[in-house]
């Protein structure tokens, strides 16, 4: 959809091919004249096509006007233009004044249509990015205050839980030194694994403190002994002792990092 058009300048006239008077809304024997033609050109774009119209008339400059305005349908509703024209000048001098316009135009309303739903589309996805963003940060916000509340929770649990386990120690402490000749080997022994257990439910509490804090920073690895832990493991617990397991380790464990 290509119209042109031919300004005699010298007489006043204009001239448009049948698409551009299609596109103007001009009937085909209907006379052309400027003021004619931006009647038809919506009021909003108005004022910037007359001052690009009075520059490419000027004699100083290159005479190209380039521009994509509105004009009025017939029916109602309005179509955009992009034109394209140049305008030729005679004389010299303080004489030289603009003899002919020749110019082109291309409806591109489709295009501007796309353009202003892409630009819609744009604003609706970044008032939905911020919108997201602002949920992701206050639910970040909100993960973090629940985070420190269950470490506090879980400091006072751990510190309660503690506790009973210094108690079981503190009285087998008593045992020992109290009773301990009238203690036979097996007594001794339930109570060294009295303390034993009860020191290894202390680290367990206290990894289990530690926990949060290790998952937040970088962990740091450290040899350890597996044949001392699976040793331990074995003892503190029945379930891993005869008749219900038969459970060997070998002497030789090399060190592993946890």
């Amino acid at each position: 959809r290509l119209g042109t058009f031919d300004h005699d300048h010298r007489f006043e006239t204009i001239e448009h091919s049948p698409m551009m008077r299609a596109m103007t809304g001009f009937k085909m024997y209907e006379r052309i004249t400027l003021a004619k033609l931006l009647e038809r050109v919506v009021p909003e774009d108005r004022p910037a096509l007359e001052r690009a119209i009075q520059a490419a008339r000027d004699p100083t400059g290159d005479g190209v006007l380039e521009m994509e305005y509105r004009v009025r349908r017939a029916g109602g509703g309005v179509r955009w233009l992009s034109v394209r024209s140049e305008t030729f000048f005679g004389g010299e001098g303080t004489a030289r004044r603009p003899v002919r316009t020749i110019g082109v135009a291309q409806e591109v309303t489709e295009r501007k249509e796309m353009l202003r739903a892409l630009t819609h589309a744009k604003e609706q996805l970044r008032q939905h990015a911020e919108d997201l963003e602002k949920i992701v940060q206050e639910r970040t916000e909100k993960l973090q205050r629940t985070v420190q509340e269950l470490e506090h929770f879980s400091y006072t649990i751990t510190h309660d839980m503690r506790a009973p386990l210094r108690a079981m120690r503190g009285f087998g402490d008593i045992l020992l030194m109290g009773f301990a000749e009238s203690l036979d080997p097996s007594a001794k022994d339930y109570i060294r694994r009295i303390h034993q257990s009860a020191d290894r439910m202390d680290k367990l509490i206290t990894d289990a403190l530690n926990y949060g804090k290790i998952l937040r920073g970088e962990m740091e690895l450290s040899p350890v002994n597996a044949k001392a832990l699976l040793e331990g493991m074995v003892e503190s617990y029945p379930e891993f002792r005869p008749p219900r397991a038969e459970i060997s380790i070998e002497d030789h464990m090399p060190l592993v990092l946890s």
